[in-house]
């Protein structure tokens, strides 16, 4: 089967798509389908590449109206649609659309639920439907721009030979002007009909889009100024092949994960095509308008580039074809499989005029080829809207997700932001391996299912709730996790100290402290950061003033709050605190210290309760607490102790 595989995609390598693989949704927050407790803040998806924000983003209450918030927001694989505060209990559809890096308008729609109890929900909304031909019309019309006029500017200077006479090279002049300047003229328009929905330079492809249409804007000028100033046509020929690396620039060759030869091959298999392709239209035109023996003997060397074009175009096609399917199945049964026949059936065609046309150079016979290459062309921009056999679709989330396992108490466990996600492992000996597993729980606590989560990379294996298993060779001094939304490095040494003991001792230490101060930074993964300043005295009293905004005082069982700097301050009841706080619980286990120096220990150990995984550093003189960072669900917070035992005073307001 693979054997006829090879045959196929031999016969289909004129062109291929230079590949476009759309980005595909990996996970989402809430799930689909998730029935939750309390509404979320905002619904967060993850994908597999980079996005930017899509037309119709829309979450909406079942018989409702909208529950957005404000506009949809997007950073590298992630988009974040915020939704409004305390959504009433229901169902709600969410839609979502996003553009690819290749420039393509990706949707989903999906539903969740708010209320215990309630019933699996279903989506009221639907995909926003988009017809494809026109946007396969305008791909066309943009590389049969960038291949003719590089095929224009290879021919007059490659082909078109010194026997020429004056009057002849005058003529050859002209044509290669009005050739160069008609192509340049397609370039600019096809770049600036698909860069409608290309979302400017915040995709690689409107960004090449953009670069194509102002080089082809340029060539354009030059051209025409060449009809009357011939020695300007070299720079427009020069334009003509700057052109050519940008439909692979755009294409999913660079993309992470793809062999590093195959943005090589994509170059020269557009520089291939366009020399047969722009090569047979001025071959066409130099026949017509510059007749004699000069554009014969032409005709002739252009003959020997175009069967090395051809023997290029079909490596380069093979190689880039070859990575796209994965079963001869995929030919017939899909989109991309069909437009890979469609191709192969129109290259017998070529090869049968070629052949023709290569025994007895005539015109006819030559505008023959042009059309079916044309033709053929139109196949290649169907195939660059179409997703590639062998990165079949995704469902369009994961399944619906629980909370995570928590690792087994004595094993070294850590965890660290990963954009919205709190990403944590464990590491055990296996043998002569380690046995690493990743727990990656989103901003609702539950765990992220259906993640490529590679460790060191190695693969990782689903094992539970948001969780998945490698094992690494050795005993690494680190380990590297990329989740397909981003990359966490964890370091794995420990050092033989009582880490248990040492956040004891420093807990007893805050407790029994006058008061102490510190800052906090605390971040739900999305937006605002917020920086506070706390004061805690003993045996009761607090305040904290978040920079910028609001700011609470605590004294025994009144508390005093306001909005904003210069706000009226709110009294209201408020239970007795302890003070000062320890931040963790009771429930610690999992006690490991990662780092040490000449004056501090750093603790990693993990709260059950919460769950929350704490790395704190304490002072070895001391044994006092001088920093802790926790994560959590939707909860990432570093602390600094700034003070202990100072003269503190809390009062109420005035």
């Amino acid at each position: 089967m693979r054997r006829t595989l090879v045959v196929v995609c031999l016969l289909a390598a004129v062109f291929p798509p230079l590949a476009h693989a759309h980005a595909r949704l990996v996970h989402s927050a809430p799930a689909s389908g998730a029935v939750l407790a309390r509404a979320p803040a905002s619904v967060v998806l993850f994908y597999d590449d980079d996005v930017s924000v899509g037309p119709g983003n829309e979450v909406v209450r079942n018989g409702g109206g909208s529950a957005l918030a404000g506009r949809p927001k997007a950073a590298g694989r992630l988009l974040v649609l915020p939704l409004r505060a305390a959504l009433p209990d229901g169902d709600y559809s969410v839609r979502w659309s996003v553009i690819s890096n290749d420039g393509h308008i990706v949707q989903g729609v999906f539903a969740f639920a708010v209320g215990k109890g309630s019933p699996a929900p279903e989506s009221s909304l639907r995909p926003v439907s988009r017809s494809r031909t026109p946007d396969s019309l305008e791909r066309w019309l943009f590389l049969l721009g960038v291949l003719a006029a590089g095929g224009a500017a290879v021919f007059r200077f490659a082909a078109f030979g010194p026997e020429a006479d004056e009057r002849a090279s005058r003529s050859g002049s002209r044509v290669t002007a009005v050739l160069l300047g008609a192509s340049f003229a397609a370039c600019v328009a096809g770049a600036v009909l698909l860069s409608r929905t290309a979302n400017g330079s915040a995709t690689r492809f409107g960004l090449v889009l953009e670069i194509a249409a102002a080089l082809a804007a340029v060539g354009m000028v030059l051209a025409a100024a060449a009809l009357r100033a011939p020695r300007l046509l070299p720079a427009a020929a020069v334009v003509a092949i700057a052109l050519l690396p940008l439909p692979s620039l755009s294409g999913h060759a660079l993309d992470p994960g793809q062999p590093f030869y195959a943005p090589v091959a994509d170059v020269l298999h557009v520089l291939a095509a366009a020399i047969w392709l722009g090569g047979l239209l001025a071959l066409a035109a130099f026949l017509r308008f510059v007749p004699g023996r000069a554009s014969e003997r032409a005709g002739e060397r252009f003959s020997t580039i175009a069967l090395a074009a051809v023997l290029i175009v079909a490596a380069t096609g093979l190689v880039r074809a070859l990575t796209e399917l994965s079963s001869v199945e995929q030919l017939w049964t899909t989109t991309y499989g069909r437009a890979l026949l469609a191709k192969g059936a129109l290259l017998a065609v070529l090869v049968a005029l070629g052949y023709r046309n290569r025994r007895r150079l005539r015109r006819p016979v030559v505008l023959a080829e042009i059309a079916v290459l044309a033709v053929l062309l139109l196949a290649v921009g169907v195939l660059t809207g179409s997703r590639p056999g062998v990165r079949p679709p995704v469902a369009a989330v994961a399944p619906p997700a629980g909370p995570i396992a928590l690792p087994a108490p004595g094993v070294l466990t850590l965890a660290a932001q990963n954009v919205r996600d709190a990403v944590t492992i464990s590491v055990q000996p296996a043998g002569d391996q380690s046995e690493v597993t990743v727990a990656v729980m989103g901003p609702d606590g539950f765990g992220a299912n259906g993640l490529p989560v590679r460790v060191n990379g190695v693969t990782g294996t689903p094992c539970g709730q948001g969780c998945y298993t490698a094992r690494i060779p050795g005993r690494p001094a680190a380990a590297r996790v990329d989740t397909g939304a981003g990359t966490v490095v964890f370091p794995l040494r420990t050092l033989p100290a009582p880490g248990a003991a040492l956040v004891a001792r420093a807990g007893r230490l805050l407790r029994a402290s006058s008061s102490t101060i510190y800052r906090d930074r605390l971040s739900s993964g999305a937006g605002r950061t917020l920086h506070t300043l706390w004061k805690e005295q003993a045996p009761d009293r607090l305040s904290y003033v978040i920079d910028g905004g609001a700011a609470g005082i605590v004294i025994g069982a009144r508390r005093w709050d306001r909005d904003a700097p210069g706000a009226r301050w709110i009294a209201s009841p408020q239970l007795p605190l302890s003070l000062p706080a320890v931040p963790w619980t009771r429930q610690v286990t999992n006690f490991q210290v990662i780092a040490a120096d000449r004056t501090t220990w750093t603790v990693a150990f993990l709260d059950r309760s919460t769950p929350a995984w704490f790395r704190a550093r304490i002072d070895r003189r001391t044994g006092r607490l001088l920093s802790f960072s926790m994560i959590a669900a939707a909860h990432f917070m570093a602390d600094e102790y700034l003070a202990y035992d100072s003269k503190v005073v809390i009062r109420p307001p005035h």
